[in-house]
C-alpha cells in the first residue's frame, strides 16, 4: 500500500492495524510522513500558481503597451510615456522576483540571521528620515516617539527590511493629510530576576484600515486586502509574510489591530537579550 502512494494520490493513507505494536507505530509514522508530503506538495502547487499569476499580469501589460506603441509612428513624448510605463512594470517584476527568491531561500532554511547588538532608536530614526520622501509624495506626516532602550540582539539588515516594509505600507495605504507614527518602548524588564524584557515597536497609521474578517489572512503569501490598490502600488502580497518570518527568526512576535476606515497598528515585540 505504501509503495502505491505517489505524488498523484497523496491523500491516501495506509490502514491502521490498531495492534499497538511496532507495526502499528510504523504505519502511524508512515502516515504522518505522507501527510507532511501532501502539505508540502499543496503549498508548492499554490506557490507556483500564485507566482505565475503575479508575473503574468505585468508581462501582459508590457507586451500590450509595446505592441500598441509599434503599430504606428509616434512622437517623442508618446514613446517616453510608454517607456516610463514599461519601466514601472519591469520594477514590479523585479520586486516580485526578489521576494520569491527570498521566500525560496526561507523555505530551504538557507538563511542564517546574524546575531549582533542592535540599537533600535537610531535605526528607526534613520528609517523615518528616509521614509519622509515617500510620505511627502502621499501627503502623509511622519511622527515618532522613540525611547532610549537597551540594545537588542539581531540581524540589522533584516530588521531594517522589516520596519521599512511596515512603514511603507502605512504610507501607501494612508490618505492625504493622514499621519504615520513610530513608537519605541521597552516592557517587562525585571532587575530582581534579571529578565531584560522586550523592545516594542508600534507602526500606526490613519489609513484605510483592514476589515476585521481579513485580519487573520494578511500574513499569508500573496494575500492582499485591497487588491486593486495594492497592484497600483506594485504590491504582490509577499511583504508581510517576509516580515512575519523576520520577527520569528528574532524569537519575537508581530500583531495587528485595525479598524476599517480609521487606521492600522502593527506591533512588533523583540526580546532584549
Amino acid at each position: 500500500r505504501a509503495q502505491s502512494i505517489s505524488s498523484e494520490n497523496l491523500g491516501e493513507r495506509i490502514p491502521q492495524p490498531g495492534t499497538h505494536d511496532e507495526i502499528d507505530r510504523m504505519v502511524a509514522t508512515l502516515n504522518e510522513m505522507i501527510q507532511r508530503l501532501e502539505q508540502s506538495f499543496a503549498q508548492l502547487e499554490q506557490f507556483t500558481a500564485n507566482a505565475s499569476h503575479e508575473l503574468r499580469t505585468p508581462l501582459t501589460i508590457l507586451k500590450g503597451e509595446i505592441e500598441v506603441a509599434l503599430q504606428q509612428s509616434r512622437n517623442d513624448g508618446e514613446y517616453r510615456s510608454v517607456l516610463e510605463s514599461n519601466l514601472e512594470e519591469v520594477r514590479r517584476i523585479s520586486r516580485t522576483v526578489e521576494h520569491l527568491f527570498l521566500l525560496a531561500r526561507i523555505d530551504a532554511n538557507a538563511i542564517t540571521p546574524v546575531r549582533e547588538p542592535v540599537f533600535l532608536k537610531p535605526l528607526l530614526e534613520e528609517i523615518a528620515k528616509d521614509a519622509a520622501i515617500l510620505a511627502g509624495e502621499h501627503e502623509v506626516r511622519i511622527e515618532s516617539a522613540l525611547d532610549d532602550i537597551p540594545e537588542a540582539q539581531g540581524d540589522t539588515i533584516m530588521l531594517v527590511q522589516l520596519f521599512i516594509n511596515l512603514v511603507e505600507n502605512g504610507i501607501k495605504y494612508n490618505r492625504p493629510g493622514g499621519s504615520l507614527r513610530l513608537k519605541l518602548t521597552a516592557h517587562g524588564a525585571n532587575a530582581a530576576t534579571g529578565y531584560p524584557g522586550i523592545a516594542r515597536v508600534e507602526v500606526s497609521d490613519t489609513g484605510i484600515g483592514i476589515p476585521h474578517e481579513e485580519l487573520d489572512s494578511i500574513f499569508d503569501r500573496f494575500y492582499r486586502v485591497d487588491k486593486q490598490r495594492a497592484r497600483s502600488h506594485g504590491g504582490a502580497g509577499l511583504g508581510l509574510s517576509i516580515a512575519q518570518w523576520i520577527v520569528r527568526m528574532h524569537k519575537g512576535s508581530i500583531n495587528v489591530r485595525s479598524r476599517e476606515g480609521e487606521g492600522t497598528t502593527f506591533t512588533v515585540d523583540i526580546p532584549i537579550e
